[in-house]
């Protein structure tokens, strides 16, 4: 239930964030009426893409940078015995998979509901 309480109060600041933001750019100017709307559909769409992202990072579209860079920056350090870093690639990958993976479902669903609310208002075009 926490998992979809915090994505509800995240889409909800950044929609809150964009409708604010636009309010100051256009400075409350009654013409613009369409803030609304699109705060609605990029929110949703940003928070349906950053979970995306994160669907791909946990699947390990981005081991062999990270286990990249991580050793070459490692390299220059004195400290070669204690390091927590597997030696070889193999192992990082075998690590990774352990780790237990943050759900991605609920906020994709919370997310479709102010997609699915700026649908329906173009749809019948109902100036907000």
């Amino acid at each position: 239930m926490k998992k979809w309480i915090f994505s509800f109060c995240v889409i909800t600041i950044l929609f809150g964030f964009l409708v604010s933001l636009g309010y100051m750019k256009k400075r409350y100017d009654p013409s613009y009426e369409f803030i609304f709307l699109d705060a609605l559909s990029l929110s949703g769409f940003v928070a349906i893409l950053s979970s995306c992202f994160l669907w791909v990072y946990q699947e390990g579209a981005f081991d062999i940078l990270i286990y990249g860079t991580k050793k070459f920056f490692k390299s220059f350090t004195k400290q070669k015995e204690n390091d927590p870093l597997p030696k070889t690639f193999i192992e990082y990958v075998e690590t990774r998979r352990d780790k237990k993976k943050l759900p991605i479902l609920p906020t994709i669903v919370v997310a479709l509901i102010p997609i699915t609310i700026y649908i329906i208002l173009r749809l019948l075009e109902i100036n907000c």
